[in-house]
């Protein structure tokens, strides 16, 4: 069992733990959430830190440093696969030809103009979080529900390429225990950290995710590794901005105080 949290830590994260990979690498699925949970909470540690450094409130550049540390703690994974994504935007040919662009290494113009929109989203997102002093859990709560998203993509679709690939071993062996699981799992923490408005924020990430994932279905035939990255950065962006636009309204439903 715990085979799979540690297969769930080294994919999802640079962080180095001893132990046994998974037989199954799917039955690392179910850890996602708790993984995307850890990395949040270290991410406001980070925001702690910082804040007590740097002599003056500086949100601005918290919140960059905060961007960093999440692209170094992930290894940047989910960004490669959110470029990979972008790209097939900018491509007019069929199912063939959008899978083997996502297959490129090179990033093209659409690739490069969807990571600095992220980015800059994120920075912008986080600089208003920073001010309503409930970055911390709502980091939680952004990188919980975006780390269940690959669960529910996995589970649901089938894998869109015959030969195989690096998210195969993901996505042919994902079931309903797993997707329910991760699911259940980010239910709790959710609640745990943000209440209501955590929930109602994991439900819209459950549409968005099942819709985006069928429109791709419907574009590729079914998921790759990169679709699974490309989800998380999507979900996560959006959680954090979706925050950042209920502005003081956030604090009232969460509450003003810090983890």
């Amino acid at each position: 069992m715990l085979s799979g949290l540690v297969t769930a830590i080294r994919t999802l994260t640079l962080l180095p733990v001893p132990g046994k990979e998974a037989k199954e690498i799917s039955s690392s699925l179910f850890w996602f959430p708790i993984v995307g949970c850890w990395l949040g909470m270290m991410l406001y540690g980070l925001s702690f830190l910082l804040d007590k450094i740097f002599p003056d409130f500086w949100p601005e550049g918290v919140a960059i440093f905060i961007v960093i540390g999440s692209i170094i703690f992930t290894r940047g994974i989910h960004l490669d696969g959110l470029v990979d994504w972008g790209d097939t935007l900018g491509c007019m040919g069929g199912r063939k030809k959008l899978l083997e662009v996502m297959k490129d290494s090179r990033i093209g113009a659409f690739g490069g103009m969807m990571l600095i929109g992220v980015i800059m989203l994120k920075w912008v997102a986080l600089t208003r979080l920073l001010t309503l002093n409930n970055t911390g859990r709502w980091l939680v709560v952004a990188y919980v529900v975006s780390r269940t998203t690959p669960v529910e993509l996995a589970a649901c679709f089938p894998y869109a390429r015959s030969e195989g690939g690096i998210g195969a071993p993901f996505v042919n062996n994902a079931n309903i225990f797993h997707r329910w699981g991760a699911w259940i799992v980010s239910l709790i923490l959710v609640f745990i950290f943000a209440g209501w408005v955590g929930v109602v924020t994991l439900v819209g990430g459950w549409v968005f995710t099942h819709a985006w994932g069928s429109w791709n279905y419907r574009r590729l035939g079914g998921v790759t590794g990169d679709l699974l990255g490309a989800s998380v950065e999507l979900t996560e962006t959006t959680i954090l901005f979706w925050g950042a636009w209920l502005g003081k309204s956030l604090a009232s439903y969460i509450g003003s105080g810090k983890i």
